[in-house]
């Protein structure tokens, strides 16, 4: 079934994005997430070598009013995989968390290896990843492990914590892990503001 043209109302399971995938894009996988009913823990698992193409840059991981420790969404690639999320993005970030309970998990066998790397090719304020709060709500217990991540110059911050709306500038947070990333080409690797 391609959700491309019928989206599904309820998520819940392992999805393959890619090329013969149940996406093909990461984007549409989004999208997806974002308006679903979650009923249960939901895996976006990566099965191409590329995501740039096809992509509709930034992607933004939206509040899902069902996130919780049950339903998690954990995007990954698939095993034996090594997938590059790259994108041109200027004065913002490539990639926006903006909800609770997301993993952003680059191993594609479970251990400790980076098999996922996020490249900003921007040269402007090009940030390429973001946890962005809205309003005084928090973003609460997401992760962000086993990526590659460089940034778009090294005048701009790779990774932020911060408002969703107004970048770099302070955000409410709660439970936040980032570790075992290599971080490349940028200001600050890791800049929190919360």
């Amino acid at each position: 079934k391609s959700t491309e043209a019928n989206n599904y109302s309820t998520l819940s399971g392992t999805y393959t994005v890619g090329a013969g995938g149940n996406y093909s894009t990461i984007t549409a996988a989004v999208a997806d997430y974002n308006s679903a009913t979650l009923a249960g823990p939901v895996v976006f698992l990566l099965i191409d070598a590329s995501y740039s193409v096809n992509e509709t840059f930034p992607i933004a991981i939206n509040m899902n009013a069902d996130a919780s420790s049950v339903n998690t969404l954990t995007i990954k690639p698939a095993t034996g995989v090594n997938a590059v999320i790259s994108g041109l993005v200027n004065l913002d970030a490539m990639f926006k968390v903006r909800s609770n309970y997301v993993t952003i998990d680059g191993s594609n066998n479970g251990t400790a290896t980076r098999n996922l790397t996020f490249t900003n090719t921007g040269i402007t304020s090009s940030r390429t990843i973001m946890f962005g709060s809205t309003g005084v709500t928090p973003v609460i217990n997401c992760t962000l492990k086993n990526c590659n991540i460089l940034g778009g110059n090294s005048t701009s911050n790779a990774v932020v914590l911060c408002d969703g709306a107004a970048v770099n500038s302070p955000g409410y947070f709660n439970n936040i892990t980032i570790e075992n990333n290599l971080v490349n080409k940028a200001f600050y690797g890791i800049y929190c503001n919360a």
